[in-house]
């Protein structure tokens, strides 16, 4: 597919309903055995759609990849793949990286996990701790996926070395500005893999609110964030759209967009400080005190937010 095509394709029609097909997509690029001749150039479309997809409207594909993620549970993989993909690209920009790389680690993205994407969707849904074999599946999935990737007619070395590295870990000490390109790079990619996992549910927990996803990923021992850690709440926001939190005045919103002020995100009151739906949904504006966010919420429980009109 041209670029002007996925560019044109990307900016009609609903944008959840984008989305929806960009991980269909995915999900067929990194099924088991699906490596024909174009491949690589099927990703690459992929890869320009979902760009251009995010420049339609940032707030919005945040918010439903953030509500698909907490919501729902088939298809982990794709899913998640497309959600690291636009965090992780969006974090780059953050940081002032090439444009190059920023695209290069939304290819990385979609494809760190080809060599457990099958797992992947079934351990999303196993409730009890992963057997040896799959433990160890996982453990070796970064040099699975290299290999699955060089089948497919990969060659490009900074591509291939970023997937195979991106599990490791940095010292506390390590300054990423200062690293070599494929380290710096995998080390973001990392980040944002496990953030956004944790802001995914699973069978055995649900999502993880994003003030308590961002503690345990952005910030250091000190208490504050990295070079990384800060790109990331910068991306994503303290509240990022489609979290929720809960207002001085005991209500549950949900956040739909970032605000002028990290602290003062745009909201939907959802459930009322008697506990019970607010149907319709209310916009609160979160500068004024009576509706001030006072902390993280975890997601409310799927029949309130029947009664909601949320969908």
């Amino acid at each position: 597919m041209a670029a002007a095509a996925v560019s044109t394709a990307a900016t009609e029609g609903p944008l959840g309903a984008q989305l929806s097909e960009l991980q269909r997509r995915i999900a067929q690029l990194v099924a088991p055995g699906a490596f024909a001749s174009r491949w690589a150039e099927e990703l690459e479309a992929v890869v320009r759609r979902a760009e251009a997809v995010t420049l339609r409207d940032l707030d919005a594909v945040l918010y439903l990849l953030a509500q698909d993620a907490q919501r729902n549970l088939d298809a982990y993989s794709s899913r998640h793949a497309l959600y690291c993909g636009v965090v992780v690209r969006l974090a780059c920009v953050e940081l002032g990286w090439p444009e190059a790389e920023a695209t290069l680690l939304m290819r990385a993205a979609l494809t760190m996990n080809l060599g457990m994407a099958a797992l992947q969707d079934e351990l999303n849904f196993r409730e009890r701790t992963p057997t040896v074999e799959q433990r160890l599946a996982v453990q070796q999935h970064p040099q699975a996926s290299v290999a699955l990737l060089r089948e497919a007619g990969v060659d490009d070395a900074l591509w291939l070395e970023v997937v195979a590295r991106h599990h490791e870990e940095l010292p506390a000490e390590a300054v990423p500005g200062e690293l070599e390109p494929a380290r710096r790079l995998a080390t973001l990619l990392h980040r944002a893999d496990v953030f956004t996992a944790k802001l995914s549910a699973r069978q055995a927990r649900g999502a993880m609110p994003a003030v308590e996803a961002a503690r345990s990923t952005c910030l250091g021992a000190d208490g504050r964030p990295d070079e990384l850690g800060a790109a990331l709440l910068k991306a994503l926001g303290i509240y990022p759209p489609g979290s929720y939190v809960k207002l001085a005045s005991g209500e549950i919103a949900v956040v739909k967009r970032r605000g002028s002020k990290a602290t003062e995100p745009l909201v939907l009151s959802l459930i009322g400080r008697d506990g019970r739906p607010l149907n319709p949904p209310l916009a609160r504006h979160t500068g004024q005190p009576e509706h001030a966010v006072r902390s993280a919420a975890w997601p409310p429980a799927a029949r309130l937010l029947a009664g909601s009109g949320l969908r």
